[in-house]
């Protein structure tokens, strides 16, 4: 089934404001999750929980819609 599926590698976050994605921010090593972003886009900050919860949000949405083609396809395949 890994073969299936077809999952971007890597996945940017998303301003929660505009669906920007480029971000103003200090470099740590670690982030707090009332760390700072700001959008380069819209000007909006965005906390780096806030942008976390998003994006988690968004991978489960695209990993759903990607299983959910595949039962789809197998189910298809089985009963044709």
């Amino acid at each position: 089934m890994a073969s299936e599926l077809n999952l971007p590698k890597r996945v940017n976050m998303k301003c929660l404001f505009c669906g920007g994605e480029t971000f103003e921010f200090e470099q740590k090593e670690e982030y707090a999750p009332e760390d700072i972003f700001k959008c380069a886009t819209c000007g909006e900050e965005n906390t780096h929980e806030g942008l976390l919860a998003v994006t988690k949000e968004d991978v489960l949405k695209t990993v759903s819609a990607e299983f959910e083609n595949i039962i789809k396809k197998r189910l298809k395949k089985h009963f044709n």
